[in-house]
C-alpha cells in the first residue's frame, strides 16, 4: 500500500504524490541502488523537461538531447536547465551534487555507503536546505524510518528534488514560437519590392 502524507499549504497536491510514490519505490532499496536508479530517474525527468519545452524536432532523432548530443549527459542537463530559468542556483547545485555521488558509486564497486568518507560530506551538503523544515523530519518516520543518518537524508533530498522536477516537467509551457523569424520578410511579396528593398540596403552602406 502507498504511503499517504497529509496536504500542506506549501506544496501542491502533484509534490506530495509524487514523492509518495517516489519513497514508496526507493524505501527498501541499498545506498548502492537509491543513489544509481534515483540520479538515473532525475537524468530521465531532465530529459522529458527539455524535450517538452524545447521546440520539437521535424525527425524522430533529436540532434540535442539524443545519443552523442551536447545536451545528452546529465551534467549539461542539469546546466540547460538551469540556463533556460527553469530552476535556480541552488536547485542546480543539489542536482550536481546528485551526480558528483552518482558517478562516485558507479566507479566503486565495494563499499559504497553514503555515511562514509566524502559521500557524507556531498549527503550533509545536499540535506542542509531540508533539514530546517519539520516536514524533513515527519517524512524521515512516514517513509524512510528504516534508515538512519546520511542514508535517510540522501532519501529525503531525492525524493523532494524529484517531485519538483516532476511538477516542472507536468505544468511546463513549451517555448513561444510565435515570434520566430521568417526566412524570406513579409514585404518581400514580389520580385519589385524584394529588389527595391535590397537596392536601399545597398544604398544606405555606401
Amino acid at each position: 500500500m502507498s504511503s499517504k502524507v497529509e496536504k500542506d499549504d506549501d506544496i501542491s497536491p502533484e509534490d506530495v504524490n509524487a514523492f509518495c510514490a517516489f519513497a514508496d519505490e526507493f524505501k527498501n532499496e541499498s545506498d548502492r541502488a537509491a543513489v544509481i536508479l534515483g540520479a538515473a530517474k532525475i537524468d530521465l525527468i531532465l530529459h522529458e523537461i527539455l524535450r517538452r519545452f524545447l521546440v520539437a524536432t521535424p525527425t524522430g532523432q533529436d540532434e540535442l538531447l539524443d545519443g552523442d548530443a551536447p545536451l545528452a549527459t546529465f551534467s549539461s542537463r542539469i546546466n540547460i536547465v538551469y540556463r533556460l530559468g527553469l530552476i535556480d542556483a541552488g536547485f542546480t547545485r543539489a542536482l550536481h551534487l546528485i551526480r558528483r555521488i552518482r558517478n562516485a558509486f558507479a566507479h566503486d564497486l565495494s563499499g559504497c555507503k553514503l555515511g562514509a568518507g566524502a559521500h557524507a560530506d556531498r549527503v550533509r551538503e545536499l540535506y542542509a536546505p531540508f533539514s530546517k523544515f519539520k516536514r524533513s523530519a515527519k517524512w524521515h518516520q512516514l517513509f524512510f524510518k528504516e534508515h538512519s543518518g546520511k542514508s535517510a537524508e540522501f532519501r529525503i533530498a531525492l525524493a523532494a528534488m524529484v517531485a519538483r522536477l516532476e511538477g516542472i516537467r507536468d505544468h511546463l509551457t513549451p517555448l513561444d514560437t510565435s515570434r520566430s523569424r521568417n526566412l524570406i520578410p513579409s514585404d518581400w511579396d514580389d520580385d519589385v519590392s524584394a529588389e527595391q528593398n535590397l537596392g536601399g540596403d545597398i544604398e544606405a552602406k555606401q
